[in-house]
């Protein structure tokens, strides 16, 4: 495990330039804002590949990480299976399918 600090706009390119997936990719997307969440999740989209699991600490909102979720899916139309969620959806984990 690595933490790349800096905003996910500035330090995700640099990051994905160098890495290179071996195995699944576990995403932990804790970007609580709209453009943040919607910015990485189209950054990440050529590594969410199946087998990848996404978990969302604040996925209950509509508004920040509900809403880019929903926005990326309809732009990349990728297949997502809902793995677990707690009671009220504040967390949420999806795998690719």
């Amino acid at each position: 495990m690595r933490f790349v600090p800096g905003w996910f706009q500035q330090s995700l390119d640099g990051f994905l330039h160098s890495f290179k997936p071996t195995h699944y990719v576990v995403i932990n997307n804790d970007s609580d804002l709209y453009s943040s969440t919607l910015s990485t999740l189209t950054k990440l989209d050529k590594i969410l590949v199946p087998g990848t699991l996404i978990f969302f600490d604040e996925f209950d909102d509509v508004q920040p990480e509900f809403r880019a979720w929903q926005d990326y899916r309809a732009a990349y139309l990728k297949k997502f299976q809902l793995l677990a969620g707690n009671d009220r959806f504040r967390t949420a984990v999806f795998e690719v399918l």
